[in-house]
């Protein structure tokens, strides 16, 4: 008998562990799938047995795990694409039918297929102007009148307008009777006709009968006014002038027409004169001189009041030699036509002293040349005088 420990021992063993089957390497990427804009990539690899045949995976032994093909995004270049269209534009008219439209951009100009603008009809109904108003239905006392207008464009653009057609107003709401305007004022008067306050009155007609609504109060209408400002009489004198002779000071009075009317105060002091006191008057104005051309005089004057050469010391009267301007022919007025001649004047005058002063002048005056000299104011010096009158002074 055989002992079992002498028996063969079988022993199994795995062989061929290998899978039979096996992943190729991957293909290249293929191509992006789209021209523009995003698309995908794929690579492929296959399933091959030992025999060197594609089998299908996971192949018999599972050999080929996982997939047999792997995809990515892709980006090769924008499309051209039409961004959002903006809103409407507003219609190009507001009465009747017009055109709105519409914009859009291209992110590719010119690449965009289609139109980058839309159009479309637009518009509104509208009214026309208002006809003028119609006849008041009554002349006074509240009447109506009606204007009207048109709806245009309703038909054309399926709207309707927006208010009323018609328009109706009251008219003539006054009282059939009526005042008429005021007459003028009339003249100012009073019961005496003087001067200071009175009365003027108006008045108004009615063109129905006075007292119905329209014509409610007076058509008559009185007023104060003046009738003309009264006026002062001429001052006169109250009381004896503080100076008997020359200038003084005195009261003077003077009555309104009526009392308490005229403006201004009805008494003053004032300048008043009763005579003149005894003395020289002022110098008169210098007169024109004697000749139109050449050498000549002027004189001047004054009067005494009171008695000469006691109240009155001096001359009455002042001499003045005045030249006109040289004479057409280059000589004095008057003077002889030969030179070298004697030319005498006598010359009277009243000094003021009481005695008349006679000059007679022979001074022999050689028109080549001479000269009696000195200029005189008075005429008590009568030679100077005559001197300046020849031009010798």
């Amino acid at each position: 008998m055989v002992d079992d420990r002498q028996r063969e021992q079988v022993v199994n063993k795995q062989c061929n562990v290998k899978s039979c089957e096996s992943w190729s390497s991957w293909s290249p990427w293929s191509s992006c799938s789209q021209t523009c804009g995003q698309g995908n990539q794929e690579t492929r690899r296959s399933c091959i047995d030992v025999r060197g045949m594609e089998v299908a995976a996971p192949g018999e032994s599972r050999g080929c795990k996982g997939n047999g093909f792997m995809t990515k995004a892709c980006f090769s270049s924008p499309c051209p694409q039409w961004q959002s269209w903006m809103p409407w534009s507003t219609c190009t008219v507001s009465c009747g039918l017009g055109e709105s439209q519409r914009m859009r951009q291209c992110n590719l100009p010119g690449q965009c297929p289609g139109s980058k603008a839309e159009r479309k009809s637009c518009g509104s109904a509208c009214y026309s102007q208002w006809s003028p108003w119609t006849a008041c239905t009554k002349s006074c006392f509240g009447g109506t009148k009606l204007r009207s207008r048109e709806c245009m464009y309703s038909v054309e653009t399926g709207r309707q307008c927006s208010g009323p057609s018609q328009d109706q107003e009251t008219c003539n709401t006054g009282f059939c009777e009526q005042w008429n305007t005021w007459s003028q004022w009339s003249v100012c008067t009073n019961p005496t006709n003087s001067c200071g306050d009175g009365t003027k009155l108006r008045s108004r007609d009615c063109t129905g009968e006075i007292g119905q609504p329209g014509c409610q109060g007076n058509p008559f209408e009185e007023t104060t006014c003046v009738t003309r400002a009264c006026q002062w009489s001429d001052w006169k004198r109250s009381s004896a002038c503080s100076a008997t002779c020359g200038e003084g000071r005195a009261s003077f009075t003077r009555s309104c027409e009526q009392e308490g009317k005229c403006e201004g105060l009805a008494t003053s002091t004032r300048t008043c004169i009763d005579a003149q006191c005894p003395g020289w008057q002022p110098w008169s104005e210098w007169g024109e001189c004697s000749v139109t051309c050449g050498s000549g005089r002027k004189t001047k004057t004054r009067t005494c009041n009171g008695q000469l050469h006691y109240d009155c010391r001096g001359s009455l009267e002042q001499v003045m030699a005045c030249n006109a301007g040289a004479c057409a022919n280059g000589m004095f007025p008057g003077a002889p036509s030969s030179f070298g001649s004697t030319y005498n004047t006598g010359f009277s005058q009243n000094s003021g002293y009481g005695s008349t002063n006679t000059g007679g002048y022979s001074g022999g005056y050689n028109f080549f040349g001479g000269n009696a000299g000195g200029d005189v104011m008075d005429s008590r010096d009568n030679t100077n005088v005559w001197n300046q009158f020849f031009g010798l002074g």
